[in-house]
């Protein structure tokens, strides 16, 4: 009998894949195209990417981040691995938005929602780092959702039709028994 080939997966945890990569995947990213489209319209949307170690699941996420950016959606994705409580979930995503905002205007609006939670800045907003203060995060714990709308509603003077926010990794947190903040 003939030995079968075993190819190797071009799919490795930190590492995303060029679009080629994902030609059995189109059903999947076809249902996730239909989620960008209907937050352009409005509609909350939200999606778990779920399987093994090492199959693709945050190169497909990254994937559809481009797609939404195309479609004038601000995209964020945010790698919480090692992340074990809310406080800290919270500081991560909102300083990855911030770092993953390319447009300079929507950038400076995003910055003044965030300036009494942000303890510097780099040079071209390309490093952002929040304060650890546990009493300021749970601020942002507690106002989650407010701060959500209030980012939609700044942003959408300037064209942006909404956001897409990507977390990924999140077995860190939800390995806790009981999440504390």
């Amino acid at each position: 009998m003939a030995e079968a080939k075993i190819k190797e997966s071009p799919f490795s945890p930190g590492w995303p894949v060029l679009p080629e990569y994902f030609v059995a995947r189109i059903k999947e990213i076809q249902r996730l195209e239909r989620s960008v489209n209907q937050t352009i319209l409005g509609k909350n949307e939200n999606i778990f990417i779920t399987g093994p170690r090492g199959i693709g699941k945050s190169s497909l996420a990254g994937l559809i981040k481009y797609i939404a950016e195309k479609h004038s959606l601000i995209g964020s994705h945010c790698f919480l691995g090692g992340v074990r409580s809310l406080n800290e979930m919270m500081r991560m995503i909102f300083q990855r938005l911030l770092q993953d905002c390319k447009d300079e205007s929507v950038f400076d609006k995003l910055k003044n929602i965030f300036a009494d939670y942000i303890k510097s800045i780099t040079l071209f907003g390309t490093g952002v780092e929040f304060t650890k203060d546990k009493g300021e995060l749970q601020t942002l714990v507690d106002n989650f959702l407010p701060l959500m709308r209030k980012i939609y509603d700044q942003i959408q003077p300037n064209g942006k039709k909404g956001l897409t926010l990507i977390l990924d990794d999140l077995n860190g947190i939800s390995d806790v028994p009981s999440v504390k903040n």
